[in-house]
């Protein structure tokens, strides 16, 4: 099983931001191109790579400053377009699939409505990028699945 892993806001994410006691400030919104949002007594905040609490904090802080008493903030995220995973290849249905908090490679393929009866399950190949280094991984499917059984 693989360790949670915070989800993080990115570009064009869209969040859902609660100011309680505020109702007028709470809004649903998209985090622009640049990874940006903008809420009124706010102002522009940095959100890309922040998780929801981080990003709550920020607001807070911000409203704090713009005399806001108190203010509790909670950020969600609706839905995220920002953090993909791309699979190509011999699988039924390739293409792009959200990361989940508990990504593995047998839920990526399984997104993907399993391997094509063509699929070479001892030669999958995963490419990522760590660090801004592009890296490859070869990956056997039928020795990592037994582990499962």
């Amino acid at each position: 099983m693989a360790a949670d892993r915070p989800a993080l806001i990115g570009p064009l994410d869209t969040i859902q931001v609660d100011v309680f006691n505020v109702p007028e400030l709470s809004r649903e919104m998209q985090v622009d191109a640049s990874g940006r949002i903008s809420m009124p007594l706010a102002g522009t905040i940095d959100a890309r790579g922040k998780t929801s609490a981080e990003l709550a904090s920020s607001i807070e802080d911000a409203l704090r400053a713009h005399y806001v008493r108190n203010p509790d903030v909670i950020v969600n995220i609706k839905s995220s377009v920002s953090q993909v995973v791309t699979v190509d290849g011999q699988v039924v249905e390739p293409g792009l699939y959200p990361v989940t908090n508990q990504m593995t490679l047998m839920r990526v393929v399984a997104s993907a409505k399993g391997l094509s009866e063509f699929a070479r399950e001892d030669n999958i190949i995963i490419l990522r990028t760590v660090g801004g280094r592009k890296m490859a991984g070869v990956y056997n499917m039928t020795a990592i699945s037994s582990r499962y059984v």
